[in-house]
């Protein structure tokens, strides 16, 4: 019981204080790296959260001990789960760990990587001018990763129709091969012209 009420509070950072999350994690609570039932852990719902608070409850769990590279029954870790976010809060602390060992290759189950993630949502946070994509690929993200329909980031940032959509294909378009079909033989230019 213990540790679902440790894994519970990062549920909601903005209501429980990153004092208590950290204290907890601090305290040697044994449910740093506990998983629910969906294999998620603390870390993976500080990572979602767009509170103010992500940034020092990211930060303290990993710095406790937290595993970045947990995955839940989906594939997904954290920095998927950051990729995704939008927020600086919650991207920053987990990219500012990477030399210690953070995946920015790890796949999930459909064969999406956190760059797939970032390019999908068309992510623009810029962090010490860099942009979300651009710190995810000076740290290795592979810009010509396939998920299991064969869609690379650019096809990702290609079909996500956001209003940065543009600059996201900017970022991957000098490293990416243009002319990578998906399984359904649609190249990111297939899918640009459709959006």
């Amino acid at each position: 019981m213990a540790d679902k009420q440790f894994i519970e509070p990062s549920r909601s950072p903005g209501v429980v204080s990153t004092k208590l999350a950290t204290g907890i994690a601090t305290s040697g609570a044994t449910g740093l790296n506990t998983a629910d039932k969906d294999d998620r852990t603390p870390l993976h719902e500080a990572a979602q959260s767009d509170s103010e608070n992500a940034y020092r409850t990211i930060k303290g769990l990993i710095d406790q001990g937290a595993n970045v590279n947990a995955a839940d029954k989906y594939g997904r870790t954290p920095l998927h789960e950051a990729a995704q976010s939008r927020s600086e809060n919650a991207y920053r602390p987990i990219t500012d760990h990477i030399n210690r060992g953070t995946d920015v290759n790890a796949v999930d189950k459909d064969g999406l990587t956190p760059l797939h993630e970032a390019a999908q949502m068309g992510l623009e946070l810029e962090i010490e001018h860099q942009t979300t994509k651009q710190t995810l690929i000076l740290c290795g993200a592979d810009v010509k990763a396939v998920d299991k329909n064969g869609r690379t980031p650019l096809h990702e940032a290609a079909r996500s129709g956001s209003k940065n959509a543009y600059c996201a294909i900017e970022d991957l378009i000098y490293y990416a091969d243009v002319n990578a079909a998906g399984k359904a033989g649609r190249t990111p230019l297939h899918v640009t012209s459709q959006t």
